[in-house]
């Protein structure tokens, strides 16, 4: 119950940082992939895995025209979507995401994972 609250309680922090006034440039979008990945992560654990997901969809999006798919940014945030795909049930998109990180080649992409994708697909 407390960890739902501190959620909770992040997201208007986090609701509040992007309605500061905005950095300029690529600071500006560094911060917003933050800030938003963030509040990915805090919406999946509150069990919103569609806002989550719109949000991941967003970071990466900007992520890769800023930086190409083959970066390591891309991959951690690769990651954290593949999970929060796994808790919704979208096994095939998850497993997609978890192909990205492989071929990016830059993490350990808990390959053990993958594995209880497959589990999970019977």
């Amino acid at each position: 119950h407390q960890e739902l609250e501190n959620h909770s309680k992040a997201l208007e922090f986090f609701r509040e940082a992007l309605e500061a006034k905005p950095s300029t440039g690529d600071e500006h979008e560094e911060r917003i992939n933050a800030i938003q990945h963030a509040m990915a992560k805090s919406y999946a654990t509150l069990g919103d895995f569609e806002t989550s997901s719109s949000l991941f969809k967003g970071v990466l999006t900007r992520l890769q025209a800023a930086y190409g798919s083959e970066n390591i940014e891309v991959a951690n945030v690769l990651l954290a979507y593949a999970d929060v795909l796994d808790q919704r049930g979208e096994l095939e998109h998850s497993l997609q995401c978890y192909d990205r990180v492989l071929a990016i080649e830059v993490l350990d992409p808990k390959t053990w994972e993958v594995g209880n994708i497959y589990a999970k697909m019977g």
